[in-house]
């Protein structure tokens, strides 16, 4: 359809165009053209190119239309008609003969023709038919292939979003799977998509979405007109995006403020739909883009926002309480959503560490609680892994507290477990009774307390606040959560065992205190006691009982005993006893002569029995406790019975003393708790400071602290360290006169040398004695007999010295003559002292002075048994003494010396076979008298008990025993005059 003026009709895409399009130039070898009916450009598509020779379209119109009207004249050719000439190339001009006027146009618009573009101007597809353009000028006419390649190397062709749109169209329509290979990577380079974006109205294909593309505000949507002509096959074909990256996605819904659960859940959907073509690194923006939306509380308000996955838990009413960002959901979530969910890192319970955070951070008692609560109620929760990473950590930390004791003074290692438990606080002090009213009312706000798992309990048995104030125990979980938290984190019931003997061994406490700790103790914590805990209790002083005069004390178990009437009777206050209310009844009136029961004091009661069992306490002492006892109260128990009972308690020891320990032994000898006879009085001493009464005269004379006259006293006070008195006197012989051999003197040295085989012979085993010396051979063949006028012994005792007169005595110095093998034993002249013994034969006195004499000469330990036996071989005749079994006929007798028995010693003086007896069983030991006391016992002296008088003491040897030896005291046959 053609206008009156030759122009086209106005195009549908641009109805208002009345303006003559202008032509598109571009230079070719060959012309192609298209007819109306396959191209109807719109007016706007026909921008001329400022790169080549601009030719006007009404320019190549009129030359046209010239050329045609000249050759229409010559051939008759029908301007309106399909052309039947052929075709003339443009290539081949006429002849350059004269040329007629219509050969002349035609060059000219061959001419032209040879700089044309390959599609001709709208306006002479539109004039001039096809037939006469192809058959007239023989121009070539555009296959559809073709076409679409030339539209799609034409940049102009897309210069606006109708011309884009018709363009697209027509390529669409005519494009081949042939011609795709070229067209489509041409286009993908150029901003051929019409979107419905005002600021980019044309963009390239891969920065167009299709309209279905949604969740991103701002994005380049293919608009509806084009998506009405093009199929979507080939956009997305040219690059146009059926859905958005995931990173575009996630830094849009970064940056939106809409935050409607509605848009999340599309979201969501969307990605669970595309989940497969995601990669990885779609994943990665996943997992760190903040675009979920969650609330939580901030300052007990909920508020909005956006968080990470790994952040954001699911929508749980109790995480939100913790202050934890819970997801924004309104509607029921399916699997696959839950799923796609949590592989983006969302969470449906929060990491241990936080809820440790939580616990140990916050300044409220409420969210700790909450916080431990949902630890405990989802600890064994599938897939919470709660256990598994407690116990890891306890580990840990175990490990650690393990290496800083070992450290002592290092580096500490970080505490891999806080403080997140909430505990008590300890108990207050109780109110001083004097202090102001206001001051004992103002009591300091209660703070969050905390603890490590470690340094809680939960305390299942009843404590008093009294008694954990007194402990000062720190560590009691709030009541809210003993009962779960002992459940599932294993938090002991009770503060560990350690630690509460600790407490109870370093403060002392009263009786009740005491009482409730040891019930309390048998009741949650007994089957926990091991045998160094019994151990440490028993050597320390922390059981509170009561003293005889109603004093309270502490003592150690292995001290005491727990009371009972049968012991006490018979122990009374030499014993420590525990007041246990199940004992037997407490005597109304004691027996006679029994001491008094202790009077009424408060008790423990029956169920601390057991924590008496295993502190070692018993219901009857036993012998080192009897001896324990009295090292403590010996004092006590003097005052308080009588010597008999007393000394009952020690021949008792006496009995045991082998079986006691080392210690005990130690501790007894080293105690003033022995009885002491000084002066007539009896008191307490140490074992050391009292001697052995082996010698009564010597006794009389120095009046020492001495041993009561008991065996078994003598035998326990000897053991312990008491020394007899007469090892303890230092004695010195001194002579009158000058020595000389006189009658009496060879008598005596005739009479030892006659026997001298006899005086170490034991007529029982027929051999000799046993513990003579080794030269004691020697000894007898150079000793020697002299005659004084006087012998006297000086005997010294503590600073206080004593002179006897005796019968015979050593000469010089003993150690000096005994060594070289030349003792000299002298005989005094002068008779003894005047007394009861002066009618004794003075002879009979000298032969017992050099019996005692010979005796610690020949023997290594003096004894009196030995003193005895020398003095019968001498005093008696060889026929009385081969009458008694005495191998007198082997003796071989020195010729030139003749033995000349004394006088006193003759047969015939003596009545023919007349003998003197070996002596008989010594007589009853004498009765001890009261002993005094000592000084250094410090007691107070008491009265002794009236004894009848005594017999006259036998005389005792003076000769020195061996050391540390018990002797018994034999009765010589003839009485020593001192």
């Amino acid at each position: 359809t053609k206008t009156a003026a030759g122009c086209p009709a106005a195009s549908p895409a641009n109805p208002a165009s009345t303006k003559a399009p202008e032509p598109y130039v571009r230079f070719l070898s060959q012309v192609k053209f298209y007819t109306p009916d396959d191209l109807l450009l719109p007016s706007s598509a026909t921008s001329a190119s400022s790169i080549v020779t601009a030719i006007a379209g009404e320019q190549v119109t009129s030359l046209f239309t010239r050329w045609f009207s000249s050759s229409s004249s010559s051939s008759k050719v029908d301007t309106k008609a399909p052309a039947a000439t052929p075709a003339v190339a443009p290539s081949a001009p006429p002849p350059a003969s004269t040329p007629t006027e219509p050969d002349k146009a035609g060059q000219e618009c061959a001419a032209i023709l040879s700089r044309m573009p390959a599609i001709l101007p709208a306006q002479i597809g539109r004039q001039f038919a096809g037939p006469q353009l192809e058959g007239v000028l023989g121009l070539v006419k555009l296959a559809p292939a073709d076409l679409c390649q030339v539209l799609a190397h034409t940049p102009d062709m897309f210069q606006s979003v109708d011309l884009a749109v018709y363009t697209m169209r027509l390529i669409a329509r005519h494009v081949t799977p042939a011609a795709e290979v070229v067209v489509l990577p041409r286009l993908r380079t150029v901003k051929c998509i019409a979107t419905t974006s005002e600021i980019s109205p044309l963009v390239l294909p891969s920065e167009a979405y299709l309209p279905t593309v949604k969740f991103v505000a701002n994005l380049n949507h293919v608009s509806p007109a084009l998506m009405d002509t093009v199929p979507k096959k080939l956009l997305v074909s040219l690059g146009v995006h059926e859905t958005v990256s995931t990173k575009l996605l996630l830094e849009n819904l970064e940056k939106s403020e809409d935050q409607a659960p509605a848009r999340l859940t599309a979201v969501v959907n969307h990605l669970v739909d595309a989940q497969a073509q995601l990669q990885q690194a779609d994943w990665t923006h996943l997992k760190e883009a903040k675009f979920l939306n969650c609330k939580f509380l901030l300052e007990g308000t909920p508020v909005q926002g956006k968080e990470v996955a790994s952040h954001v838990h699911f929508d749980d009413p109790a995480l939100l309480e913790l202050g934890l960002p819970v997801l924004c959901w309104d509607t029921p979530m399916t699997g696959p959503q839950k799923d796609i969910l949590k592989k983006i890192g969302l969470k449906t319970y929060p990491d241990l560490d936080i809820l440790l955070q939580i616990a140990s951070t916050t300044p409220t008692l409420s969210t700790c609680v909450r916080a431990v609560s949902y630890l405990c109620e989802h600890f064994d929760a599938r897939g919470s892994n709660y256990r598994n990473d407690f116990y890891r950590l306890i580990e840990k930390e175990r490990l650690r507290l393990a290496n800083n004791a070992a450290n002592k003074g290092g580096p500490q290692g970080r505490a891999f477990v806080p403080e997140f438990i909430p505990v008590e606080a300890p108990p207050a002090p109780e109110p001083v009774a004097s202090a102001p009213v206001k001051e004992r009312l103002e009591l300091p706000p209660p703070t969050l307390r905390r603890r490590s798992p470690f340094a809680v309990y939960c305390m299942s048995g009843a404590m008093s606040p009294s008694l954990r104030r007194h402990l000062a125990l720190d560590g009691l979980v709030v009541p809210e959560l003993r009962k779960i938290v002992r459940e599932r984190l294993e938090v002991p019931e009770n503060p560990p065992l350690s630690e509460l003997l600790s407490k109870m061994l370093a403060r002392p406490m009263t009786l009740p205190l005491a009482a409730e700790m040891f019930a309390f103790l048998v009741a949650h914590n007994l089957g926990q006691f091991r045998d160094p805990d019994w151990k440490r209790l028993k050597d320390t002083k922390f059981i509170p009982i009561w003293t005889p005069a109603g004093k309270e004390m502490h003592a150690a178990p292995k001290d005491l005993v727990l009371y009972s009437e049968a012991v006490y009777r018979q122990y009374g206050p030499l014993l420590d006893y525990v007041p246990y209310e199940s004992a037997s009844s407490r005597p109304s009136a004691p027996a006679a002569g029994a001491p008094s029961a202790p009077s009424s004091t408060p008790s423990y009661p029956s169920s601390t029995h057991l924590f008496f069992q295993g502190c070692g306490i018993p219901d009857f002492p036993d012998d080192e406790r009897i001896v324990l006892g009295l090292i403590r109260n010996y004092q006590r128990y003097f005052q308080a019975v009588e010597l008999d009972a007393y000394r009952a308690v020690l021949v008792h020891i006496s009995a045991v003393l082998e079986r006691l320990s080392p210690n005990t032994r130690q501790t007894l000898k080293d105690t003033p708790c022995f009885l002491a006879v000084q002066t007539k009085q009896t008191g307490l001493a140490k074992c050391e400071a009292c001697v052995l009464v082996d010698n009564q005269v010597y006794f009389d004379m120095f009046d020492p602290l001495a041993c009561p006259r008991d065996n078994d006293l003598e035998s326990l006070y000897h053991k312990l360290g008491s020394r007899f008195l007469s090892t303890l006197i230092k004695s010195m012989w001194e002579v009158v006169g000058a020595p000389r051999e006189s009658p009496l003197s060879r008598e005596m040295q005739g009479l030892i040398q006659e026997r001298k085989a006899l005086l170490i012979y034991d007529p029982d085993t027929r051999t000799k004695k046993p513990a003579l010396k080794p030269d004691h051979d020697l000894l007898l063949k150079g000793l020697r007999v002299v005659e004084v006028e006087k012998v006297i012994k000086r005997l010294t005792y503590k600073n206080k010295t004593q002179e006897l007169v005796q019968a015979a005595g050593f000469l010089g110095d003993e150690k000096q003559t005994f060594a070289a093998h030349k003792p000299v034993i002298v005989i005094s002249s002068a008779r003894a002292t005047k007394g009861a013994a002066n009618e004794i034969d003075h002879n009979s006195l000298v032969l017992h002075g050099i019996s005692r004499l010979l005796t610690e000469l020949l023997f290594t330990r003096f004894k009196h048994a030995e003193a005895t036996h020398i003095f019968f071989v001498l005093k008696n005749t060889l026929t009385a003494l081969e009458s008694e079994g005495y191998p007198v006929t082997a003796i071989q007798r020195a010729p030139t010396t003749p033995v000349v028995a004394p006088k006193s010693a003759r047969a015939d003086d003596m009545g023919g076979d007349q003998m003197v007896k070996a002596p008989g069983p010594a007589p009853a030991p004498i009765p001890a008298l009261p002993p005094p006391p000592t000084a250094t016992g410090g007691q107070a002296l008491k009265p002794p008990a009236p004894t009848p008088p005594a017999p006259v003491p036998a005389p005792v040897p003076l000769s020195k025993p061996a050391p540390n030896e018990p002797i018994a005291i034999p009765t010589p046959p003839i009485p020593d005059p001192v």
